[in-house]
């Protein structure tokens, strides 16, 4: 009987143990995720993000993630919020497959630290302002990790931060608008 009794509280362990885990993964932050199926690319449009909500923008709410485009019809993504919005960080993921431009409406989004395209596709800035090293970010990060990144619209350095660009596989940034930049 004693041999059992600990089976039976190594199993309840096990399994709460489990639960738990699976509890504290759920409770990590959240992404805010397009999955583009839209037949235009607007924000305002609450098919373009999942669950077919659009979502709430600020710093907590995690980063801006760039997914899929479902509709095939829609050629980029245009920002048209009637203000500025905050996130996180700005990423195209390795699931993002065209290229792309992201314009705006003259509004534009703050955010923390990263701008970076892990696609393999090109992605573009086009119209669209943008003002990074927001919410206490060290640096901001212009990554063409995977596909080339080029930016035409609006960059904003508010906070006069350092510059940093991370990538690899010979892609290339291209800087087609006026930076500001923090001498070391």
């Amino acid at each position: 009987m004693l041999i059992t009794m600990q089976a039976n509280f190594k199993l309840k362990f096990a399994l709460s143990s489990l639960i738990l885990g699976a509890l504290l993964a759920h409770t990590g932050q959240a992404d805010v995720n397009w999955d583009g199926d839209g037949a235009q690319g607007n924000f305002t449009w609450s098919e373009n993000w999942y669950g077919n909500t659009t979502p709430s923008f600020s710093f907590a709410a995690g980063n801006l993630v760039f997914n899929v485009r479902n509709n095939a019809s829609q050629l980029n993504q245009y920002y048209d919020f009637a203000s500025w919005a905050n996130i996180n960080d700005i990423i195209w993921e390795t699931t993002w497959s065209v290229p792309t431009t992201f314009n705006g409406n003259g509004n534009g989004l703050n955010f923390n630290q990263r701008l970076e395209n892990r696609s393999s596709q090109t992605v573009t800035i086009g119209s669209m302002n943008l003002s990074g090293g927001k919410n206490g970010a060290t640096q901001i990060e212009l990554n063409p990790a995977n596909g080339d990144l080029t930016l035409n619209g609006n960059l904003y350095n508010d906070n006069n931060l350092r510059y940093k660009v991370y990538g690899s596989n010979s892609k290339m940034l291209t800087v087609n608008t006026a930076l500001s930049v923090v001498l070391s």
